[in-house]
This record gives C-alpha cells, sequence and structure tokens, in this order.
C-alpha cells in the first residue's frame, strides 16, 4: 500500500473528492448509466493520479456556464497547486483527469 505524509494525502483527498463530485453531476446526466476508475502509481520519482469516466466528456466552454461555477476546479487548481502537481484535463471515451506529483511525502 502508498501511504502517504498528511501534507500531502489531505490536499489529494480533496482533489479526488473534488473529481468524483464532477463526474457524478456532471458526467452521467439524466441517470446514464456510467462508470469511474481512479488510479494512484509510483513511477519515475513522481505519483500519478488518474481520474476517469466513461460519461459524456469535458466541455471547457461549460465550466463558468450556467449549471457550473467553477468554484470544483478553482479547487482542484489550488490544490494541485499547493502540492507543485502538475495536470490536465482531456476527453477520451469520458473525461479523464491526471495529475502527476513530483515531490510528495510518504509516511513515516
Amino acid at each position: 500500500p502508498l501511504v502517504l505524509d498528511v501534507d500531502t494525502a489531505i490536499p489529494l483527498g480533496l482533489i479526488l473528492n473534488e473529481l468524483l463530485t464532477n463526474a457524478l453531476k456532471y458526467a452521467f446526466p439524466e441517470g446514464r448509466p456510467g462508470r469511474l476508475w481512479i488510479t494512484i502509481r509510483e513511477a519515475n520519482d513522481q505519483l500519478h493520479v488518474e481520474v476517469r469516466d466513461d460519461g459524456v466528456g469535458y466541455d471547457p466552454n461549460a465550466e463558468r456556464g450556467e449549471e457550473s461555477s467553477g468554484f470544483g476546479l478553482d479547487m482542484v487548481r489550488t490544490f494541485a497547486t499547493k502540492l507543485k502537481a502538475e495536470w490536465e484535463v482531456r476527453n477520451d471515451g469520458g473525461t479523464v483527469v491526471d495529475l502527476r506529483i513530483g515531490k510528495y511525502r510518504k509516511a513515516q
């Protein structure tokens, strides 16, 4: 198991919570069935986190639309900055968020 230091685990947990909330709110409209995946792995001295769904996909123009305040992705951006992480959102059979944390600490 991967056991992270609290200074990494808390912001990462908040990011995951927000991404999952967004997926459940927006990826599967009108009761459409769907799936979510979370992958966390260590590679090349980085922590790679991927949140993926097979929903309707991400529309960057809708980020500040009527249905969304954009506050959720602002939170993700803020916590990613705190973790000194690089991240991207893309469409690939649904929405995919990739987060790469270069300097993370494991619990002692």
